[in-house]
């Protein structure tokens, strides 16, 4: 999220009315109303910031690093801005994650309850953007950090993009660095001090493989598998970028860095849906400019797949999508064995 100085300036005494606002909500939430307890553990992904930090591609590596410990989970996020097709972080763990749980809406407690009842197999809960989240208690509080934009001096909203006050970190189990390009001393130091202990681990957004959609399925009723190809396979291409996310200058650097003429085609809110009209202006353009390639995210083209198929227009357009993994730089098994630690091995008894 970035604001005009400006606005940051005028907007700030806003901050500290919301900073305590944010306080008090807290408070009352904890030692009044108190968080609602579940019978399985929950774990929690989260940040201090709005707009992404790599939440989506973090939790699919804890979600699937729980299915590997033979744990059955479910992952419970809110939906935020759902569209006509249902929420685009849902369809994409649908996507990614083909079997996994997911539990969407407002009150998690609930959702996570439905979702058991469904599957009694289901023994733990990851939350995506929990940590605000302060309805339900959890087992273990994971709290990620953007080493591109830390944001520990910036103010709270609206002046700037912090959800809560830096010493919030003091109840987080454990801080992750993500979108690092090595250990970084003196943001591990900024941290500590922050939270109390140096960031448990680093790690990185990977582009593992690329999957090419479209060109002649735009008119089929049912699109044949994507192609794979390795990311070196965009290099000396021309693509344009779609993105509705929450830091999509980043992605744009990443498309940027693998391809050696790339241009934004829509950049939009995250979770922002679209149109067919959009898309339409979206393959004219790419048409226009002679581009061999529109790139966008999973979280995007889960939105984009059915536009596609259904409109004339996208006859002869590829899309790629890249798909990203966490590679870690520093603390993966100390991540593992907290993870371990505590998340109960009850689950050993469903067979």
């Amino acid at each position: 999220m970035t604001v005009p100085r400006w606005f940051a300036l005028v907007a700030r005494p806003l901050s500290w009315v919301y900073g305590g606002c944010v306080a008090c909500w807290r408070s009352w939430f904890l030692h009044v109303r108190r968080p609602t307890r579940l019978s399985i553990p929950v774990v929690s992904v989260g940040n201090l910031t709005v707009g992404g930090t790599g939440k989506g591609p973090f939790v699919r590596w804890l979600v699937e690093q729980l299915r590997a410990d033979s744990a059955t989970p479910v992952i419970a996020l809110r939906g935020y801005r759902a569209g006509a097709v249902g929420s685009d972080e849902a369809m994409e763990y649908a996507r990614l994650l083909p079997g996994v749980n997911v539990a969407v809406g407002a009150d998690r407690a609930a959702a996570i309850r439905a979702q058991c009842a469904l599957n009694n197999a289901i023994d733990v809960a990851v939350l995506d953007d929990g940590f605000q989240h302060w309805r339900l208690a959890r087992d273990l509080d994971l709290v990620l950090i953007d080493a591109t934009r830390p944001s520990l001096d910036d103010p709270m909203l609206p002046s700037g993009p912090r959800r809560e006050a830096v010493s919030a970190l003091r109840r987080a189990d454990a801080v992750i660095v993500t979108h690092a390009k090595r250990v970084d001393s003196t943001l591990s130091t900024r941290v500590e001090a922050a939270h109390g202990r140096a960031p448990i681990a680093w790690c990185r957004h990977a582009w593992t493989a690329l999957e090419v959609h479209g060109g002649d399925e735009g008119q089929t009723n049912s699109a044949p598998a994507p192609l794979r190809v390795p990311p070196t396979w965009l290099k000396a291409k021309r693509v344009g970028v779609v993105a509705a996310i929450g830091h999509p200058e980043a992605f744009f650097a990443q498309v940027e860095a693998m391809a050696s003429g790339a241009r934004w085609l829509l950049r939009a809110r995250d979770h922002d849906g679209f149109e067919v009209d959009q898309l339409s202006r979206i393959c004219e353009r790419a048409r226009a400019e002679q581009l061999d390639f529109v790139v966008t995210t999973m979280k995007d083209w889960v939105k984009l797949e059915p536009l596609v198929h259904a409109t004339p227009t996208a006859r002869g357009i590829f899309f790629v999508v890249p798909i990203v993994e966490i590679e870690f730089l520093a603390g993966e098994a100390a991540l593992r064995s907290l993870l371990r630690s505590r998340v109960p091995r009850q689950r050993e008894t469903h067979g």
